[in-house]
């Protein structure tokens, strides 16, 4: 997998400057690191629509963003990041607040995490 820093730094962290690297390289698992930054997190659910081998992790971003991108692109192509310790708590209550039911959230909290860097589960 490859991980891409978006949100903060544009035009160049920008989530669309992903697509066209996920379109010519289609087995590469491309994660949109903190999925735009709530700030461009409309366009990194937009992208991620457009090219099933992008997963999205969604670290500051609202929770209302994930509620979005869960609806649109799927929990199975989200990850839980945090961007550093200090936001551990304030990530996995916004997952714990979107609604989830168990098996999305346990997908979300680390099971697409596991399969997409293939880990023992």
């Amino acid at each position: 997998p490859l991980l891409v820093h978006t949100g903060p730094g544009a035009p160049i962290a920008l989530p669309i400057m992903c697509l066209p690297l996920a379109r010519r390289f289609p087995d590469l698992t491309i994660i949109l690191c903190h999925a735009g930054y709530a700030f461009y997190a409309g366009e990194a659910t937009i992208v991620a629509s457009e090219a099933k081998n992008m997963i999205l992790e969604p670290s500051w971003c609202t929770p209302l963003d994930l509620t979005g991108m869960s609806r649109r692109v799927g929990v199975d192509r989200m990850q839980m990041g945090t961007d550093g310790v200090i936001n551990i708590a304030t990530e996995l209550t916004k997952a714990r607040s979107i609604g989830l039911n168990d098996r999305d959230l346990a997908a979300y909290l680390g099971g697409t995490a596991t399969r997409v860097f293939k880990l023992p589960s």
